[in-house]
C-alpha cells in the first residue's frame, strides 16, 4: 500500500453500517489505512525544532490526503497516558530526535510508529512517507530517506492544459455555460490581476435569434461581446484582483433570444473553452491582497514557522494552524521550524503561534497598548483609529500582516493561551470556517464569540472624502465599543481540551 501520497478525492468516512474493516498493519507498507479518521502525533514536552518541523509534516501529509474527509489531527506528550483503544481508521506516531535514523512499527493495541532520526534525516523519513520507498516497506522496521523536493517553479502564464483543467465543453438548449476554475493554491501564489486569453468555439445562432457572449468572474461580469456567425472567439479580458478568491470559477456564457424558440430546442447550442486558453498573472500589489482569502496561497512554496516558546502547547497549536491550511490547499506546504528571531527579521513568509504579544517589530493590524487600548491600522496612510477602555483588556487574536513583501499569519494573545485555544475550537466548531474567514484579523475577547475584522474597510477613506475621516474614524469607534464593551468587563476565561479537528474544506 502506498503512503500519504494520494490527492484527496473525497473517499467515504465507512462509518454506521460499513462492513469494511481497517487491516491491522504487520509491516510498515501497510500502516496507512484507505481511510484516516484520527491521527495521534506524540513528542517530548519540549519539543525541538527538528521534531516540531517533522510533526508538522507528518501533519501536512495527512491533511493533504485525508483532510477533507474530517481529519482529526492532535500533537500530544510522549511522556502521557495513552487510550489502550481507538477507532481502527486512528493512527499513532512517536516523533523523537536521535543519532539513529529508523521507522518501527510497534506492537501496541492501536497502530503505531517510532520514528527517530537527526535534525536533517527526521524531516527526509517524512518525505519517505510520500515516496514510493514506503509501498517497498515489507517489514515492521526500516530506514527510509529520500532526498529533498526541488521548490516548485512559480507559474507566471499557463495554459489551461498546462494547469491540468484541458478544454471545458457544454450544450444546452437557449444558453450555454462552460466554466473552469482559478486555484490559487494550484498556481501556488497570490496573484494580483490576471489576464484570460479566452480561445473557443461555439454553435452559431440561428439567423432569426439573437446572441451574446458574457464572461464572468463568480458573480461579477468580466466581459460581454455579440456573437456572431463565425462561431470562434478569441478574447481577452482581466479578472481584476480583487474579484480573485483563494479559489474563482470563470464561466463563459452563450445567451439567445428571439424568435424560434421550436428550433433552439431541436439544436441545442455547444460552447467550448478550449485548453490552449491561456492564464497570465501579475504581481499583486501587496503580499496577502485578501487577508485571510490569500491563504494559503500567500505563504506557498515555503513558509517558516515560529512559536513563542519550546514548548509542546505552542507546538500543537502551530501544526495545528498548518493541518487546517494545508486542508485549504492544492499543494503542499513545505514548512521550515524557526526561532522567533529568526522570523521576524527574515523575508520569508511564515507563521507566528506565540501565547503571548506578538513581537513589537511587527506592525500588526490591530495592537493592544498599555493594555487598555486598542490600535486599528487600515492600508491607506498607516494611522490609527483607536479605542480606549477604563480597565485592562484580554484578547487573542490571528492576524493577516503585510511585512514588507511577505505575509505573515500571527496568532498571539494579550493573557495567555486560553482564547487563543478557544479561537481555534470555534474555528474547528463547524465545517468551512476556515475556508470562509474574511478580512485580517480574528479577534477573540474572554466569554465573546470571534469577531472576523477588514481593517482596511473599517478606517480607510477615499481621497476625495478627507473632510469625512473624523466622522469615518468616530463611527468605526462607536462600533467597535458597542461590540467589544463585554470584552472590558469579561473576567472568565473559558478552559477548552486541546483537540484539534481538520474539517471538510471549500
Amino acid at each position: 500500500m502506498p503512503g500519504l501520497d494520494r490527492p484527496v478525492t473525497g473517499a467515504p468516512r465507512f462509518r454506521g453500517g460499513l462492513r469494511r474493516r481497517a487491516r491491522v498493519p504487520r509491516v510498515l507498507a501497510d500502516f496507512v489505512p484507505p481511510v484516516l479518521e484520527r491521527l495521534e502525533i506524540y513528542l517530548p514536552d519540549e519539543p525541538s525544532n527538528a521534531e516540531s518541523e517533522a510533526a508538522a509534516q507528518l501533519a501536512i501529509l495527512a491533511s493533504s490526503r485525508f483532510g477533507r474527509g474530517g481529519l482529526e489531527v492532535e500533537v500530544l506528550p510522549a511522556s502521557g497516558p495513552r487510550a489502550p483503544t481507538a477507532s481502527p481508521f486512528t493512527r499513532r506516531a512517536e516523533i523523537r530526535e536521535s543519532d539513529e535514523s529508523r521507522i518501527d512499527l510497534t506492537d501496541d493495541a492501536v497502530p503505531s510508529v517510532v520514528i527517530t532520526g537527526d535534525a536533517s534525516s527526521l524531516g527526509r523519513q517524512m518525505r519517505s512517507v510520500t515516496s514510493e520507498l514506503w509501498s517497498l516497506a515489507v517489514t515492521g522496521s526500516a530506514t527510509l530517506d529520500s532526498p529533498l523536493p526541488a521548490p516548485r517553479a512559480l507559474v507566471t502564464e499557463a495554459t489551461l492544459d498546462e494547469l491540468g483543467l484541458g478544454s471545458q465543453s457544454a450544450r444546452s438548449v437557449g444558453s450555454v455555460f462552460a466554466s473552469f476554475g482559478l486555484d490559487q493554491t494550484t498556481l501556488g501564489t497570490a496573484t494580483g490581476d490576471v489576464d484570460v486569453d479566452l480561445v473557443g468555439s461555439y454553435s452559431p445562432p440561428p439567423s432569426e435569434r439573437s446572441g451574446l457572449m458574457v464572461v464572468t468572474a463568480g458573480q461579477t461580469v468580466l466581459d460581454s461581446w455579440t456573437a456572431d456567425q463565425s462561431g470562434v472567439f478569441d478574447r481577452t479580458v482581466t479578472v481584476p484582483a480583487g474579484v480573485l478568491n483563494r479559489y474563482t470559477d470563470i464561466t463563459v456564457s452563450l445567451q439567445t433570444a428571439g424568435a424560434g424558440a421550436a428550433c433552439g430546442v431541436l439544436q441545442p447550442l455547444t460552447l467550448i473553452v478550449d485548453g490552449s486558453t491561456r492564464v497570465r498573472l501579475s504581481e499583486p500589489a501587496s503580499p496577502a491582497p485578501a487577508g485571510f482569502g490569500s491563504l494559503p496561497q500567500a505563504l506557498l512554496p515555503r513558509l517558516q514557522v515560529a512559536t513563542g516558546s519550546e514548548s509542546l502547547e505552542d507546538t500543537a497549536r502551530a501544526v495545528t494552524i498548518l493541518a487546517e491550511l494545508q486542508a485549504l490547499s492544492a499543494t503542499p506546504l513545505l514548512p521550515e521550524w524557526v526561532s522567533m528571531e529568526t522570523l521576524v527579521e527574515g523575508d520569508v513568509p511564515g507563521l507566528l503561534v506565540t501565547s503571548d504579544s506578538a513581537p513589537a517589530e511587527l506592525d500588526l493590524p490591530l495592537t493592544l497598548t498599555g493594555g487598555r487600548t486598542l490600535e486599528v491600522v487600515g492600508a491607506r496612510d498607516g494611522q490609527p483609529a483607536t479605542l480606549r477602555f477604563y480597565e485592562d483588556v484580554d484578547f487573542a487574536s490571528m492576524q493577516v500582516v503585510q511585512d514588507g513583501d511577505r505575509a505573515l499569519l500571527v496568532a498571539s494573545s494579550s493573557s495567555g493561551s486560553g482564547e487563543l485555544d478557544r479561537t481555534l475550537e470555534w474555528l474547528d466548531s463547524e465545517p468551512g470556517r476556515w475556508s470562509m474567514l474574511a478580512g485580517d484579523v480574528l479577534f477573540t475577547a474572554p466569554d465573546r464569540e470571534p469577531i472576523e475584522l477588514s481593517t482596511a474597510k473599517a478606517i480607510d477613506v477615499d481621497a476625495g472624502q478627507d473632510q469625512g475621516t473624523d466622522g469615518v474614524r468616530t463611527a468605526l469607534i462607536i462600533g467597535l465599543a458597542v461590540t467589544l464593551a463585554g470584552a472590558a468587563i469579561a473576567g472568565l476565561v473559558w478552559a477548552f481540551a486541546r483537540r484539534r479537528r481538520v474539517s471538510p474544506r471549500r
